[in-house]
């Protein structure tokens, strides 16, 4: 075990004792006594500088506290920092990461930390693909106007929270050209859903965007989100996780068992139908599909879906799907099975008429010389 501590001379004696040999003998010392209380105490320190009465107990209060930690952790890497003041020394660390196995018992990789951290550690999701991503270093940087596409975004609203009985499509697929705003809706989407907190996840793909750019960290990116916003699945993802290592490693492991083990077996376990009858179900965004180009995995990816939900159709989850029509896309979402939403349908005369007079208003408001034409401007 490695000890090391910062330290702080004392206005009484400037002896720099802790950080050095004897230091690390003494607190090792301690944790003997610890676990055998027999020990006894004029055995624990020998040095005179320690010998108070006032010292040892603080010691020890402050060595059981780590050892307990350790001990009720099954934690093989792990550090553990104490805060307490004890006479001249702080921020009292335990770092074990050198130790052998035999000093603690081992478990999974996915129990480093415990919780949600510990998990997305494991999962090592893409944090840079979501909805709430910093759009301007992460492109695409689209969001709906204020109070544009405001009929088609209230008719996608209205399906993600219908009734599976009422609307039986798990799956939308919205497709146009590109340019055309399918990313503005997207985002737009998600925000709405997250607001109602019904949003799963989300991802945004870009090609040359990095991993944004491959389908291939869809599976565990939607599992750490799926563990944020369903926390009951978090436990059930680290089981599947503990149970078979390889579902993290892609190509090893098929693109549709880890979507099966990671997504959509835990959502499953963890919502109950009951409670979206009254909240709706949930929803997962996809944008940009045809942006990734790893195609093959995007197709595993939409045949696995599509099973999936002809397997489970009363599964409280839905997918709100956006990319351009690309064959190998849409000869599998070009089905009876998706809703499809072609934008080009959806005329956005009256909402480009919307964005020009609130931006025309909002520079005459900032130049001068535009004023200057009164009521005129624009023509």
């Amino acid at each position: 075990i490695r000890v090391s501590v910062v330290v702080e001379h004392s206005p009484a004696t400037h002896e720099t004792f802790l950080g050095t040999p004897r230091f690390t003998v003494f607190c090792l010392t301690i944790i003997l006594a610890i676990s055998w209380p027999s020990l006894p105490q004029a055995a624990i320190v020998e040095d005179p500088l320690w010998r108070s009465s006032k010292v040892i107990p603080t010691y020890k209060s402050m060595v059981v506290s780590l050892v307990s930690s350790i001990v009720s952790s099954t934690v093989h890497n792990t550090r553990l920092i104490a805060h307490q003041r004890f006479f001249i020394a702080r921020n009292f660390i335990v770092d074990t990461s050198n130790t052998r196995s035999s000093f603690l018992p081992s478990s999974n990789s996915c129990m480093l930390m415990g919780g949600n951290l510990a998990l997305a550690k494991v999962l090592n999701p893409i944090d840079n693909a979501s909805h709430k991503r910093d759009r301007k270093t992460s492109p695409p940087n689209s969001q709906c106007y204020p109070h544009t596409r405001e009929r088609f975004l209230e008719m996608t609203l209205s399906w993600v929270q219908s009734s599976l009985k009422t609307s039986p499509h798990h799956i939308q697929w919205l497709y146009g050209h590109v340019g055309c705003g399918k990313s503005a809706i997207a985002q737009t989407v998600a925000e709405h859903v997250a607001a109602l907190g019904q949003l799963v996840g989300s991802f945004f793909c870009f090609r040359g965007g990095g991993d944004r750019g491959k389908i291939a960290g869809l599976p565990a990116t939607l599992a750490h989100q799926l563990s944020l916003s369903i926390p009951k699945t978090a436990s059930i993802i680290r089981n599947a996780v503990e149970a078979e290592p390889e579902l993290l490693r892609p190509r090893v492991t098929s693109f549709t068992t880890q979507m099966r083990s990671l997504v959509y077996d835990p959502f499953n376990k963890a919502v109950s139908l009951v409670w979206t009858l009254f909240k709706g179900p949930y929803l997962i965004v996809i944008d940009g599909l045809d942006e990734c180009e790893d195609r093959d995995l995007v197709e595993e990816f939409i045949i696995g879906m599509l099973k999936y939900f002809q397997e489970n159709p009363n599964v409280p989850l839905r997918f709100f799907i956006t990319s351009r029509v690309e064959e190998h896309i849409r000869r599998h979402l070009q089905s009876d099975l998706v809703k499809m939403e072609n934008l080009v349908d959806h005329a956005a005369d009256s909402d480009i008429r919307t964005f020009l007079r609130a931006y025309f208003a909002e520079e005459a408001k900032r130049s001068r010389i535009i004023q200057s034409y009164g009521a005129q401007w624009p023509a």
